[in-house]
């Protein structure tokens, strides 16, 4: 019986010999997977300084890119005015001017050739005509063609003359804004594909940060189960410990009831 106990008992602290030595083995093995986890924290730490570095940069070359394509807008809307206004003078030229020196009063009926030189005059009024010109002009405009003397060509030169500087502004203020265009389109070019470097930099980053994350969090995973596994060890020796100190008391017991029956035996043979 005592064999038997003392069996149990050696058994017990094989176990735990054995156990011990796992549990120093998982103590280890969570120093490296702790370490691995501070490595690979830091690395996801550098990529997402590398990635917020990189989209800061794609945002303000973004912002450069969109302030360009607004001076675009802007540029744009001053040619379509600029062409309207060219449009505009250009009928007067040919729908009223060239009417009026081809037809003079004969342009429709006289009610309208009157209407005519009346709108066209106002024109020549507000684009600076002299009041010579413009107190003259209309009897000499409703003039028909044959009855136009010499000195009627020197007034109908000078309103082609007021009209033509108008329309060769305009065609001034059109060359200017193709100026302007030619010259920003380099700009806008080389921006536009400094923004589609950046984005693509910033996906490569991200692809790069993710990963890095990802591994991370395999590491975190790592270093929870090894928590996990040696917490249940240490709870599985401390039972353990219990079934030996139990295992003792039982040998230390049944020593103490066999020497008491020793005593006994020798007590009887003594008598």
């Amino acid at each position: 019986m005592a064999k038997r106990l003392q069996g149990k008992v050696d058994e017990a602290k094989s176990a735990a010999a054995k156990l011990t030595a796992e549990q120093e083995a998982k103590k280890v093995e969570l120093t490296g997977a702790s370490h691995l986890l501070t490595e690979a924290k830091d690395a996801a730490a550098v990529k997402a300084t590398e990635y917020d570095d990189a989209k800061s940069g794609r945002e303000q070359m973004e912002l450069a890119l969109a302030s360009l394509e607004s001076d675009g807008v802007t540029l744009k809307r001053r040619r379509d005015q600029i062409v309207k206004e060219q449009s505009k003078f250009t009928d007067i030229r040919d729908n009223m001017l060239k009417v009026l020196l081809e037809k003079g009063s004969e342009a429709g009926s006289e009610k309208n050739a009157k209407k005519l030189c009346e709108k066209l005059m106002k024109q020549i009024s507000q684009l600076g005509g002299e009041p010579a010109l413009q107190a003259s002009a209309p009897s000499v405009l409703l003039k028909k063609p044959e009855e136009r003397q010499g000195f009627d060509s020197h007034v109908l030169e000078a309103v082609e003359a007021v009209l033509q500087s108008r329309l060769d502004s305009i065609q001034k203020g059109l060359d200017e804004v193709d100026s302007e265009e030619k010259a920003r389109e380099p700009d806008v070019a080389t921006k536009r594909e400094e923004v589609n470097q950046a984005k693509a930099k910033c996906e490569d980053l991200k692809s790069q940060l993710d990963a890095a994350e990802e591994v991370a969090c395999d590491k975190e995973v790592a270093v929870v189960a090894t928590k996990t596994l040696l917490e249940e060890s240490e709870k599985t020796m401390q039972e353990m410990s219990q079934k030996i100190d139990t295992a003792v008391a039982e040998v230390l017991a049944f020593d103490e009831v066999l020497a008491i029956f020793k005593d006994l035996g020798a007590f009887q043979c003594g008598k």
